[in-house]
């Protein structure tokens, strides 16, 4: 619809199309079709003359508050053109909607742009047309206000680019799932890397990783609880070695698009439309059946299937294990054929929905591509000679590649005041001081408990990327007994691999992983709030990561430790 360009998301979308159409891909896998679900496009066009017709440049560039800006752009019109091709599309068109956003910069070689901006998904279900055309037009008109939100002009300004260079087209796409009583959902969702640049154990790097859940991908790019694994090795699950592990990080809850009520309305930050459930709806709806397991008090094992009674759990296991659905073969292929087209590691997302007649195949639905930031050839670091009196904090699993030395700022979240239910109060706190070692122009290492990004505050800090965009490098510590399985399948991470900012975790298990808690409380405090402290030290620490084995070691500064 209009012209200019299809952003980042509708050209990945284009371009996986065609290769599928050209080479046949649809029936390549026994029991499976793949597909890109029906797709209509808003050029930027469109993006510009709403701008200008409504007079929103100047708030769109201010430093406006997000509700604010959302505000605005919601009393906007768009373009007669725009509105009347709308209303054609919904006249043949009564199925969920995700509405998704597709701007200039997003997918680049880069700057990936992962989660920056807003999704909304659309019930589409009011019985007159005019109704979820409103509804519709009013997703686009929050989509084009999240270019300019505060989390989004950080990350544009972090990449180098500039807030008024953006444009943003947007995607329109068929919601992939089934309808189950008053909700709306897959049987899972995931994205999948070809490269996995947190590789555990015996799994090797190159043979890739995929983050799979049931339900809708919010839960993954959220930092909830999912499951991992190589699409190489699929029934290897680095995550769960004890039925306690399968207890403790196997997902809980889910998201599906509540169907219930027609006359739900988009809201800003894409929320309105969906609903979380606990697992033991899935029960109820039947689906678990296909990704579940069940676990046994009685003698402390996880069986697969539910044919028992115990606690369910989300294993993937007779899709895995089974074979009931080809699902690691066809991450396998997709993303060798996407390494190969794009000539660099990529990173896709997809849903499947699968029925329990095993003589209708099942659809795999391709719902995005972008390629993903690499560093082809590492430089040398490396951490034998180094003293271990230097060493401050020691991590067996870290992220990024080379050797820091500028930092003299830490932001640590206080051990002593440390709490589960006051995590949203700590994301304010560590915003508030972000900005000012931001206005210093300098950079800082930041140090706290659990999943940095996640949307849970249960199992870490939820903040956004503007709640920490002059971070340089950033740690996630054990605290007391708080201790939860990193998330790597967030967009809050995969932007953190393209800003190539150092990220290590830290579990207090022995010499390979520790943090020296005695020497960094020491430090001078040069501003704090409630849960958080801004250290502030003479000489830069020393930051040192090996990509190739994925350890890094923090240093003490040189003044009084030299290697």
């Amino acid at each position: 619809m209009g012209g200019g360009s299809l952003g980042g998301k509708g050209r990945g979308l284009a371009f996986i199309n065609n290769l599928f159409n050209r080479y046949n891909i649809s029936d390549q896998f026994k029991g499976a079709r793949i597909s890109v679900p029906p797709t209509a496009v808003i050029g930027t066009d469109f993006f510009d003359r709403f701008l200008n017709r409504n007079n929103l440049r100047e708030i769109a560039v201010s430093d406006s508050a997000d509700e604010d800006i959302a505000g605005a752009f919601a009393k906007g019109s768009l373009p007669p053109e725009l509105t009347q091709d709308l209303s054609s599309y919904l006249e043949v068109v009564r199925y969920p909607l995700a509405i998704r956003s597709s701007s200039l910069l997003e997918d680049s070689h880069y700057q990936p742009f992962a989660g920056i901006f807003d999704t909304h998904m659309l019930p589409n279900s009011h019985p007159v047309k005019g109704e979820r055309l409103e509804r519709l037009e009013a997703a686009i008109k929050y989509i084009y206000a999240s270019t300019f939100f505060k989390n989004a002009r950080n990350y544009i300004e972090a990449t180098g680019n500039r807030i008024e260079e953006e444009k943003m087209a947007v995607v329109i796409q068929k919601a992939a799932g089934a309808r189950r009583g008053s909700n709306f959902y897959p049987i899972l969702s995931g994205i999948a890397r070809s490269y996995n640049y947190y590789s555990i154990g015996s799994i090797k790097p190159e043979e890739g990783v995929a983050y799979v859940a049931l339900g809708l991908g919010k839960i993954i790019v959220e930092g909830g609880n999912c499951l991992y694994f190589s699409p190489s090795n699929p029934q290897r699950l680095p995550q769960f070695s004890t039925p306690q592990d399968f207890l403790n990080n196997s997902q809980r809850e889910y998201f599906a698009i509540d169907m219930s009520d027609p006359e739900i309305y988009p809201r800003p930050g894409g929320d309105g439309g969906l609903i979380r459930l606990g697992i033991q709806q899935a029960e109820s709806d039947g689906s678990i059946a296909l990704v579940g397991s069940t676990y046994s008090p009685d003698d402390d094992r996880v069986y697969d299937g539910i044919s028992r009674s115990g606690a369910r759990i989300i294993t993937f296991s007779p899709i895995l294990k089974t074979k009931i659905f080809p699902l690691d073969e066809i991450i396998r292929f997709l993303l060798h054929l996407g390494n190969s087209a794009l000539n660099c590691p990529v990173e896709i997302e997809f849903a499947a929905e699968i029925g329990t007649d095993k003589n209708k195949p099942g659809d795999f639905h391709f719902l995005q591509i972008r390629p993903m930031y690499s560093e082809n050839d590492l430089s040398k670091v490396s951490l034998d000679n180094v003293k271990s009196e230097r060493i401050i904090c020691r991590s067996s699993q870290s992220l990024s590649n080379g050797r820091i030395g500028n930092i003299l700022d830490i932001l640590c979240v206080k051990p002593d005041k440390f709490s589960r239910a006051a995590m949203q109060d700590m994301v304010q706190e560590i915003g508030i001081l972000n900005d000012k070692v931001k206005a210093m122009d300098r950079e800082y290492l930041l140090i706290g408990p659990g999943r940095w990004g996640t949307a849970d505050r249960w199992l870490g800090i939820p903040v956004l990327w503007s709640h920490i965009s002059a971070a340089k490098v950033i740690v996630e510590a054990t605290y007391g007994d708080f201790s939860v399985a990193p998330s790597f399948g967030t967009h809050f991470f995969q932007n953190l691999i393209s800003s190539n900012i150092g990220y290590l975790t830290v579990e207090n298990r022995g010499s390979e992983s520790f943090m020296d808690w005695d020497w960094l409380l020491r430090q001078r405090v040069i501003d704090e709030s409630e849960y958080v402290y801004h250290f502030m030290l003479s000489n830069p620490l020393e930051i040192l990561i090996d990509g190739r084995i994925g350890k890094a070691v923090i240093l003490k500064p040189r003044e009084s430790y030299p290697i």
